[in-house]
């Protein structure tokens, strides 16, 4: 198997003053070459996606394929909003201000998220889902895991039309 990059912890190197060697941070993860490629494909899928809505509506976007995959392969790819790891199964790109509450086309009205946060998010800007995130947190987990489910799906309905 091909492991494409590796995930290593910010811990700088140190000298290990026993041995007299030089110790290597640890690695924390390897992502294999398959599901970079995979990865790759869900964004070049998500940026066709928009390029297509926007030309409907009489837009452009200000960005390629490739800037778009390169944004996404900066560093860690998580969750704008949970933070959870990012994969080719749950990845999805949302507009921090909705195209429909005048946000734009624009690259940097982006960000990367898990398709349960954008489903959830649906119409809400950046800073309302955020301040909805911070409000449900102080709810019983239960209450908190059925509102979240109800929005996803409600979310998930109003796509299929």
């Amino acid at each position: 198997m091909i492991w494409l990059r590796a995930k290593v912890s910010s811990m700088p190197r140190k000298i290990n003053h026993l041995k007299g060697t030089v110790m290597k941070p640890e690695v924390t993860e390897l992502t294999p070459a398959g599901e970079q490629r995979k990865l790759r494909l869900k964004i070049s899928t998500a940026y066709h996606n928009q390029k297509k809505r926007a030309a409907k509506k009489g837009a452009r976007l200000n960005y390629q394929v490739l800037d778009l995959q390169a944004s996404a392969m900066d560093g860690p790819l998580l969750c704008h909003f949970c933070g959870i790891s990012l994969t080719s199964l749950n990845l999805s790109v949302d507009h921090l201000t909705p195209i429909s509450r005048e946000g734009t086309w624009d690259l940097d009205n982006l960000a990367f998220v898990c398709l349960p946060c954008n489903l959830a998010k649906h119409e809400l800007t950046e800073v309302e889902f955020s301040n909805l995130r911070t409000l449900i947190k102080t709810w019983p987990l239960n209450a908190t895991r059925r509102f979240l489910a109800r929005l996803r799906s409600a979310g998930a309905k109003f796509r299929q039309h």
